[in-house]
């Protein structure tokens, strides 16, 4: 006779080996049903391959017919056939299909094609070029039309001044709806496809909670100069981008002392590039009050640093080794080190100043 203890070890041995069991047989099961689902799909290939064959060779044997019905000269591919046979080649030979259907049976996803728009911002591949276009043409549009007296008004300046803005009486309640409901929107369009308007947005957002007349006529301005500059896309890859041979490239600019109204705190911009494509950008009024420009840059360097180490350590991890960023701003006074490039870019170059001052029409576009 067995012992208590044995006994107990051996029925519980017994009960891992049923578990073991019916979990094996889940994953043949599994396994069986990807095979015969992977099989199906290069059936469903070899089959599309076989009628593309087919075609080919009845258009050669037509060709050589003693007197063929006369037709357009033109050669006859695959891309000939109908629009389903060409989805359905992109689909089955694709080389990431295994992959996709991977994802699919294991998450229950389904790949329903390219992204045209994702909440409201418009996106367009162009993959001869090897560039993403994202716009935000139709929501500007519908803004300018809800918004503006008249859908056609245009400008190509954003604001002249802080103090144009903070001018006027307070507006009323109805009002302070309507300013909070167009800033925001105002706020989203500088945060996907629009940073030359972040600066101005950052600064009505200090009046939302008690706008004035001025702050509206800023916000129905900023629309304006948005709705001037609709077409504009953000472009993501292409040949043509600058600092496409530099890995992480990011502008800082600072304004010392820049706004009387929230006891001269600076404010400061930044604009990040990841192999040439604005993928970061910001412009804030900084927490400290500075004691001159060269603190504040300072402060914004610290602060830009980080955001492009992030940058830096996210290459790496994806296999990209010797990622050395480089931080461009328009003050002499930063104190230069080793584990970064640091150079000096003039004040009419730096992308940065949109996000730090107003800028006349000129220079913003």
């Amino acid at each position: 006779m067995m012992e208590p203890d044995t006994k107990d070890r051996f029925e519980e041995l017994q009960r891992m080996m049923e578990r073991a069991e019916d979990r094996m047989e889940k994953l043949i099961s599994m396994n069986r049903t990807v095979t015969n689902h992977f099989v199906q799909r290069l059936e469903s290939l070899e089959a599309l391959i076989g009628n593309n064959s087919q075609t080919k060779e009845s258009t050669n044997e037509e060709s050589f017919a003693p007197n063929p019905a006369p037709r357009p000269c033109r050669t006859v591919s695959f891309l000939d056939q109908d629009e389903q046979s060409y989805s359905n080649y992109k689909k089955y030979a694709s080389p990431t299909g295994p992959s996709l259907w991977r994802a699919t049976a294991y998450r229950g996803t389904q790949d329903n094609g390219q992204v045209k728009e994702f909440l409201g911002v418009k996106v367009t591949h162009n993959r001869m070029q090897k560039k993403i276009l994202l716009d935000l043409m139709a929501y500007i549009q519908a803004m300018a039309k809800k918004w503006l007296e008249k859908p056609s008004d245009k400008s190509w300046i954003l604001i002249q001044s802080i103090a144009t803005i903070a001018s006027g009486n307070k507006c009323v309640q109805k009002q302070v709806k309507q300013y909070q409901e167009l800033v925001s929107q105002l706020l989203w369009v500088s945060n996907t496809a629009h940073p030359d308007i972040l600066y101005t947005v950052g600064t009505l957002t200090h009046y939302m909670s008690d706008p004035t007349t001025g702050t509206w006529n800023g916000a129905i301005h900023t629309l304006k100069y948005l709705n001037q500059t609709s077409q504009y896309q953000l472009q993501m890859g292409g040949k043509t981008r600058k600092h496409r041979e530099q890995l992480v490239v990011t502008y800082t600019n600072t304004k010392w002392a820049s706004d009387p109204t929230n006891g001269w705190q600076s404010t400061l911009g930044a604009i990040t590039y990841v192999y040439g494509c604005p993928v970061s950008w910001r412009s804030q009024v900084q927490k400290c009050v500075a004691l001159s420009a060269v603190e504040a840059e300072f402060i914004m360097a610290s602060e830009a640093t980080q955001k492009v180490l992030f940058f830096s350590y996210m290459l790496r991890d994806l296999g990209i080794k010797d990622v050395k960023p480089l931080l461009q701003m328009d003050s002499q006074g930063y104190i230069q080190d080793n584990k970064m490039a640091i150079e000096h870019v003039g004040t009419t170059n730096n992308i940065a100043n949109i996000l730090t001052k107003p800028l006349r029409g000129v220079e913003t576009s």
